[in-house]
């Protein structure tokens, strides 16, 4: 029960998020941007979250569907910048 009662008010939150105001996104994008500076910090400090960061992309590198993609688009914009 606790969990439809919990996934049912996390699609609540995103169906509010997509569908808010200009003003209301952009403070959510400024609250996401605060956790990925969160994030980067525990990767600096912490062996524990930087060992589960790198399983999730290694896991993500097990779909080549998708991650050949990403490889690809990843060499392609390091091209570009190193390019100049």
């Amino acid at each position: 029960m606790f969990l439809d009662q919990g996934m049912a008010l996390m699609e609540k939150i995103a169906v509010s998020i997509k569908n808010a105001a200009p003003e209301q996104r952009n403070h959510f994008l400024k609250s996401t941007l605060i956790l990925f500076d969160v994030a980067m910090e525990a990767l600096k400090e912490s062996p524990e979250f930087r060992e589960a960061f790198a399983k999730v992309h290694m896991e993500f590198l097990n779909y080549p569907e998708y991650a050949n993609q990403v490889i690809a688009k990843s060499i392609k914009a390091y091209d570009n910048y190193k390019n100049g």
